[in-house]
C-alpha cells in the first residue's frame, strides 16, 4: 500500500541574494531517501522532530534545533515515528559562503566544513529565525542582507572548520571528480558508465566501488540529483512541468514526477503551486 504524500513543502529564491534560496516544509512526513547537495543546507525545526542519518549515525533534531548539512554529504532525512514535521532551510551556494565569509574575516578561508549536522547555538537559531521572516519580503532589504552575513561569519567561525576533503585529496578522488563535472554538463544526455570510466581511468568495478566510496551515492543517483536540481531551477524561472521534464533529460513527465517526489518529498505540481508563495 502506497503511503499517501503529506504536508506542503515550497521554495523562494531571496530578493537580492541570489547565492541563497529558502525551502520550507510544513507537516511533512515523507521518508528522504540518500542524497547530497551542492549547496550548504541550513535549517531550523519548527515543529516536530527531524532525523538526520549521515556518516554512518542518526542525528536527532529537536523542535527550534538548527542543523547544518555540508555539500556532497550523503545522508537520509526523516521525521521521527514518521509524525510531520515542519522546518524552513536556507540551501546557500558554497563558493558565495566562502567568498562572504573571507570578506567578513578580512582573510582567504578555505570551504567550510561542519562536523556535527545539530548546532546547539541557541542565539545563531534566533537569528537565523529572524532572517526566514525576512526573506520573503519583496525587493532589497539591508537589514535581511546584514543579518544574514553577520550570521555565516559567526557560524563558520564558531562552529566551522576547515573541509577535510581539501586536505585528503589523491589522484582518485580527482578522477572522480573529473566524473562528476562530467555528469553536471551532460546531466541531460544519457551517460554511460564507459564514458565515465574512460574519463576516471578506472575500470567499471573499481570507479562504481571509488565513486561510491567518495560521494555515499551511485552514478546513477548522482546524475538524477543534477537533473533535479536543475529542474527545480526551471520551475523557478517559470518553465512548465511538462517543459522542465524535457530540458532536465527524463525520459517523460510521468518519470519526471516520481524522481522529483522521492527526492524533493511532493510532486512537481505541488511545489510549483508553493515556488514563492502561490497558493495551492
Amino acid at each position: 500500500m502506497k503511503r499517501r504524500e503529506t504536508g506542503k513543502i515550497s521554495s523562494c529564491c531571496v530578493p537580492n541574494m541570489s547565492f541563497v534560496q529558502v525551502v520550507s516544509a510544513a507537516g511533512v512526513a515523507n521518508v528522504f531517501p540518500r542524497h547530497v547537495h551542492e549547496s550548504v543546507c541550513i535549517g531550523i525545526v519548527d515543529r516536530g522532530v527531524r532525523v538526520v542519518s549521515r556518516c554512518g549515525e542518526s542525528i536527532v533534531i529537536p523542535e527550534n534545533g538548527m542543523f547544518v548539512i555540508d555539500r556532497d554529504v550523503s545522508h537520509t532525512c526523516k521525521s521521527r515515528d514518521g509524525k510531520g514535521q515542519s522546518y524552513r532551510i536556507a540551501c546557500v551556494d558554497t563558493d558565495a559562503l566562502v567568498e562572504v565569509v573571507s570578506r567578513i574575516e578580512e582573510q582567504v578561508l578555505p570551504v567550510p566544513h561542519f562536523s556535527k549536522a545539530l548546532v546547539d547555538d541557541p542565539e545563531l537559531a534566533q537569528r537565523l529565525c529572524r532572517f526566514f521572516s525576512l526573506a520573503r519580503i519583496p525587493g532589497p532589504s539591508l537589514a535581511r542582507e546584514s543579518l544574514f552575513f553577520s550570521f555565516l561569519g559567526d557560524l563558520v567561525r564558531l562552529h566551522g572548520a576547515p573541509h577535510p576533503a581539501a586536505q585528503r585529496r589523491n589522484s582518485q578522488g580527482d578522477a572522480i571528480e573529473k566524473a562528476c563535472e562530467f555528469i553536471r554538463a551532460n546531466h541531460t544526455e544519457s551517460i554511460t558508465l564507459e564514458q565515465l570510466c574512460r574519463i576516471a581511468c578506472l575500470s567499471p568495478f573499481h570507479f562504481h566501488r571509488i565513486f561510491v566510496g567518495i560521494k555515499g551515492i551511485s552514478p546513477h543517483d548522482y546524475l538524477v540529483h543534477c537533473r533535479i536540481r536543475k529542474a527545480r531551477e526551471l520551475l523557478l524561472n517559470g518553465y512548465s512541468i511538462a517543459g522542465t521534464a524535457v530540458e532536465t533529460g527524463f525520459v517523460d513527465q510521468s518519470h519526471f514526477t516520481r524522481c522529483f517526489k522521492r527526492m524533493m518529498g511532493t510532486t512537481p505540481g505541488r511545489y510549483l503551486r508553493g515556488i514563492c508563495g502561490q497558493p495551492s
